[in-house]
């Protein structure tokens, strides 16, 4: 008997949901803005592959850098292409349900890192867990060994360049495309660096499309809470290999009866970039 009322109570809850999600999909989707900073006139389009040393797990992550007059940003391509799906719109209005259409096929993410190449700064607009956070910094003017061994990436002659940067040894091949950037947070060589990895072949960046195109560009008009990199990274780091504890007072998952719901302890896909 006690099942039939379990099991009645959990499908009631789903119909429930069912009908308020009908009822809000219909609804107009209310789509968070985006704060513009610059005009693209050139976009590059990279494979980051990551290795996970502790689950010993390759994934490849798509992103882009945009690059203006006074700004840079480098971020998630699936960000990227819902932002160009939205603006082909233009004012046509979409409801919540089309709009969860879009965000399921680009499955976006909104960190980015903007670069003010006026002020030689940058700004990395982050998240963790359900809460953004932003953080600022000088533009490091990394120092590297320029080496005579060149490849082809992406239809571009590219020179080998070699530093040590944040706690990682780096192998950089920059084009003659005269624009001292690249993914990331690199930068500060003669050309467009076209791709970067650490020695241990834990990040791999891989330049697979150039173009150019005339893109406004920015960051999304969230409510960011201001941070340092150091604190940001800690926890990061604790939320990525620990996140079982974040779900603490009303975001701890409850069972039918409303007593918590243990949560299994489990390390999430991670290999920070930055070491120190």
């Amino acid at each position: 008997m006690r099942k039939l009322v379990i099991i009645a109570v959990i499908f009631t809850t789903i119909s429930s949901y069912a009908q308020n999600w009908g009822n809000f999909g219909k609804q107009q989707a209310s789509i968070t803005p985006n704060v513009i900073v610059d005009n693209s006139e050139l976009q590059c389009l990279y494979q980051h592959t990551v290795y996970d040393t502790i689950l010993a797990e390759h994934k490849d992550f798509y992103e882009i850098l945009e690059i203006g007059k006074y700004y840079s940003k480098y971020g998630n391509y699936g960000s990227y292409q819902l932002d160009s799906a939205l603006n082909e719109l233009g004012d046509t209005p979409i409801t919540n349900d089309d709009f969860k259409i879009l965000a399921n096929k680009y499955d976006p993410s909104w960190e980015c890192i903007i670069k003010n190449i006026q002020t030689e700064s940058l700004k990395v607009y982050g998240k963790i867990f359900t809460d953004r956070y932003v953080y600022e910094e000088e533009i490091e003017n990394i120092k590297w060994d320029l080496h005579k061994e060149h490849q082809i990436i992406c239809g571009y002659e590219c020179y080998k360049a070699t530093t040590t940067f944040r706690g990682r040894e780096w192998i950089a091949w920059y084009s003659d495309i005269p624009l001292s950037n690249g993914p990331w947070k690199f930068g500060n060589l003669p050309g467009l660096i076209l791709k970067v990895e650490d020695s241990k072949q834990e990040h791999v960046f891989t330049a697979i499309m150039i173009k150019r195109d005339q893109t406004d560009f920015g960051y999304k008009k969230f409510q960011y809470f201001k941070t340092t990199r150091q604190k940001y990274n800690e926890s990061l780091i604790e939320y990525m290999n620990e996140s079982h504890k974040f779900f603490t007072g009303d975001l701890q998952p409850r069972n039918v009866d409303g007593s918590p719901l243990k949560i299994q302890k489990r390390k999430r896909f991670f290999n920070s970039i930055e070491l120190e």
